[in-house]
């Protein structure tokens, strides 16, 4: 974190002078944190994020970043963080008990002895690449690596567990398809991203209504955790009305509609997209 930190503050000059001067080989051993035979904590992983993160902003650190990161192969470091970041539940990803509302650790492996990677390093490695996106590239490199690919697959994730993943996978999917317009949104088409959209939208909405339906049939039960203030506060009325939705489900929705009207507002996209009036998205916006 310190390096993090010395990163962000000091300038070129004195961060090579500091940092890379006695410590040359400083980017591939923070890079090798994550190579399986490793086994470096994952706090240790995290700060590494984070410390990566505030490297990439620096143009000297670019190239040697990237080249150790392997941005632009399938099988390197990144792809394979971003593999096991967004394995689905039913395939190397836990589902979350039904008992708890804790959903800020989820499994990140799949088979025996599976690590845990905790809500604080999906927010850094989401936070790593948009950093990332604007430079030098990046989102051809990341198109051409299949992130695309892997994060249009995660639409199909479906299962309650995943929906935080599935937010993050559609921003870093409109993140990349805003820089890089043409390669991004060919590898989105390419891969039914357009198909899988719409039917996640679907899905999502069904899923609220039925959310909707259930909070307005037990509107007096005290259970529920989404409370809602009732205007005037008094002590009878605070905190007494529930939420309609949760806000993961408000959350998913908002990311899912903004993807799609980003590309609807693209003329160059137009080919792909006009066969969306003959799907259930009419029906799903109606709703």
């Amino acid at each position: 974190m310190a390096l993090a930190v010395l990163a962000t503050v000091v300038n070129d000059k004195e961060f090579r002078m500091i940092a890379v001067s006695f410590e040359p080989q400083l980017v591939p051993e923070l890079v090798a944190a994550f190579r399986p035979e490793t086994r470096a904590p994952v706090r240790t992983q995290i700060c590494v994020l984070q410390c990566i993160d505030s490297l990439i902003r620096r143009r000297d650190q670019i190239a040697e970043l990237y080249s150790s990161l392997n941005v632009s192969a399938n099988h390197g470091v990144l792809m394979y963080v971003l593999r096991r970041a967004f394995a689905p539940s039913d395939h190397g990803r836990l589902p979350l008990p039904s008992t708890t509302t804790d959903s800020s650790v989820v499994r990140a492996d799949s088979g025996a002895g599976m690590a845990k990677y905790p809500r604080q390093f999906l927010d850094s490695l989401q936070a790593l690449i948009m950093s990332m996106t604007p430079w030098h590239n990046s989102s051809q490199l990341l198109v051409s690596a299949g992130a695309v690919d892997l994060l249009v697959s995660v639409l199909r994730h479906d299962s309650v567990a995943d929906v935080t993943d599935v937010i993050r996978a559609v921003r870093l999917l409109h993140t990349i398809i805003i820089s890089s317009p043409t390669s991004g949104f060919n590898a989105f088409a390419s891969s039914e991203g357009v198909a899988l959209l719409v039917k996640r939208m679907k899905l999502e909405v069904d899923r609220s209504i039925e959310e909707d339906s259930r909070a307005l049939y037990d509107i007096d039960a005290k259970a529920l955790p989404y409370p809602l203030a009732v205007y005037p506060l008094t002590s009878d009325t605070q905190f007494k009305a529930p939420e309609v939705l949760s806000a993961s489900q408000i959350t998913i929705l908002k990311a899912l509609f903004k993807l799609l009207h980003h590309l609807v507002q693209q003329p160059s996209y137009h080919d792909h997209l006009r066969n969306l009036i003959e799907s259930s998205l009419p029906q799903t916006i109606e709703n």
